[in-house]
């Protein structure tokens, strides 16, 4: 067993007085970014521990920046393997590979536009009948 877990306080004060501590933690944060996973199932820190961190001026090196390059990389990783999966390189189930890039990144297959007109629109009927010669 590994013993207990650290509370929010406990881990945040960790955070705080241990540099190098913190810098693994991002390190694992943007490797976990970078191999395609989203920051809600990065297991050392919560959604909102990691905006906090963003925000927290004693910790320059976590920048909203950085999460996002990281976030970019990931997202670049299943866009190759869709693409891989689309010439032919390599098998997959491509309809499984929309339903991951549509729930992580709001793709869609089909897109509504919205068409307003404002004025008059001008409509000619015209009917044709058969001839009866």
């Amino acid at each position: 067993m590994r013993g207990k877990k650290a509370t929010n306080k406990e881990l945040k004060e960790r955070l705080d007085s241990n540099d190098a501590y913190r810098n693994q933690v991002l390190q694992r944060l943007l490797q976990h970014l970078n191999d395609g996973y989203s920051v809600e199932s990065f297991p050392d820190l919560s959604p909102d521990q990691v905006e906090l961190a963003i925000d927290n001026p004693l910790w320059p090196d976590w920048t909203q920046e950085a999460l996002n390059q990281a976030k970019r990389v990931g997202m670049a990783m299943w866009e190759r393997l869709g693409h891989a999966q689309a010439s032919g390189k390599n098998l997959g189930n491509s309809r499984t590979w929309f339903y991951n890039m549509s729930h992580r990144y709001g793709w869609r297959e089909k897109y509504e536009a919205a068409v307003e007109h404002k004025g008059a629109v001008a409509v000619n009927i015209v009917q044709y009948t058969p001839s009866t010669s």
